[in-house]
């Protein structure tokens, strides 16, 4: 995750798994990324009640970071140090307005359970934050939305331009530093003015 920073990184293994969070590296690392995010279509318009995709992005998206927060809190909060950055979502603020009632339902519990684990875990040394990006300029995005779709989309945001997925990366660094002691519970929104509070 963090090429400057040892003890950084992503878990392997399940942690949304019973099984996959006792199968989690055991060497030690300063600072995680929690989360192995999930995304599926689903419209709630339609009945289906076979359809297991809500329980599978929130098992995923939300109960992997509960069991990746857990498991990484425990150790680092052991090691007296620490820091865990989650990535949740413009969807988990504003009610997925584009990404459907499973994703954003869970991308707001992760914005919950960070301030639960960064009030538990404070006075340990173990910082807990989240970032809380809006639209970025991904292959992946590019590829899902139409050109004329994501023309109008641009135009709804205030700073008329996607996100640079890079400098999200910059600020998860930043979060997962040392120099970042005094900042525990808090979302990091960048969404070119979608959403201000």
């Amino acid at each position: 995750m963090c090429a400057g920073h040892p003890g950084a990184g992503q878990p392997g293994g399940d942690p949304a798994r019973p099984h996959g969070r006792h199968h989690l590296p055991e060497r030690r690392r300063d600072a995680v990324r929690p989360e192995a995010p999930a995304r599926l279509p689903l419209t709630f318009t339609q009945e289906n009640r076979h359809d297991h995709r809500f329980e599978d992005v929130l098992r995923i998206n939300l109960r992997g970071t509960f069991l990746g927060c857990q498991v990484f809190g425990a150790r680092m909060a052991a090691a007296g140090y620490g820091r865990l950055v989650n990535i949740a979502s413009l969807a988990g603020q504003n009610g997925g307005t584009a990404s459907g009632a499973h994703y954003a339902s869970s991308k707001a519990g992760i914005l919950t359970l960070t301030k639960i684990f960064a009030r538990e875990l404070a006075a340990r040394g173990v910082t807990v934050n989240a970032m809380a990006p809006g639209p970025l300029d991904l292959p992946s995005v590019r590829a899902a939305v139409p050109a004329e779709k994501l023309e109008k989309l641009v135009a709804l945001i205030p700073v008329q331009k996607l996100g640079k997925p890079g400098f999200i990366a910059q600020q998860v660094v930043q979060l997962a530093s040392p120099d970042a002691d005094s900042c525990t519970g808090a979302a990091w929104d960048v969404n070119g003015g979608i959403f201000m509070r």
